[in-house]
């Protein structure tokens, strides 16, 4: 049997999800490096696997006055180019007020509205997470704690609801919601017109073994 000696990246890519809510709720943006990686051992190349850094998460809160939408949509973005992020994936929510404020070389993904779609994201996160895929290392503790308020439920036909109940400190989970919005725009992204990263090398990352 072969040795194991970890992965590498063939390329990678800056995406951003958003979450936006300018009167009650949190307006949030997660931007997140995507990775396409290969394991590599004694005997040569292997499979190949994703593998996600968050490397920052923003928050917007809503005080004793409503968010002024065009001012923080600029934030965003400039945050979002700042980062290198060539899209940003948001839900339909003020889609006019985005695509008006949107910037030229930032391009918007919509994030799906369709049930199941929603249900796969939040479940590939959930598998990338358990395979340690997902380096949340960076997350501030608003994040991690709308990941651990998620709330799952079967309903008919074999779906699954996801849900986040609204919690006066986080808000509505928009934290996990932007999350779940960069991970959607990494899996569109894949592959296409991503960044050359050099050869980077890295030990095994946990799980990685079963993340084909």
């Amino acid at each position: 049997m072969s040795e194991l000696l970890g992965y590498h990246v063939l390329h990678s890519r800056m995406v951003a999800g958003a979450d936006l809510a300018f009167v009650r709720d949190h307006c949030t943006l997660v931007v997140l490096e995507a990775m396409h990686c290969e394991l590599f051992s004694s005997m040569g190349e292997g499979d190949t696997f994703e593998v996600y850094r968050l490397v920052k998460d923003y928050v917007w809160k809503a005080g004793a006055k409503p968010l002024r939408p065009n001012e923080t949509l600029k934030e965003i973005f400039a945050l979002a180019r700042r980062h290198k992020c060539d899209k940003i994936c948001s839900d339909v929510h003020y889609q006019a007020l985005v695509i008006e404020a949107l910037p030229p070389d930032l391009e918007l993904l919509p994030f799906p509205s369709n049930a199941e779609k929603i249900t796969a994201t939040y479940q590939g996160i959930k598998y990338a997470l358990g395979d340690g895929r997902i380096d949340l290392s960076a997350a501030s503790p608003l994040l991690m704690k709308d990941l651990q308020n998620i709330v799952a439920k079967p309903v008919a036909g074999g779906h699954i609801s996801v849900s986040h109940p609204r919690t006066q400190e986080a808000g509505h989970g928009d934290s996990a919601s932007a999350l779940a919005s960069a991970f959607y725009a990494a899996g569109r992204c894949r592959g296409a017109g991503a960044v050359g990263a050099g050869g980077r090398r890295f030990g095994r990352p946990h799980g990685a073994g079963s993340a084909r």
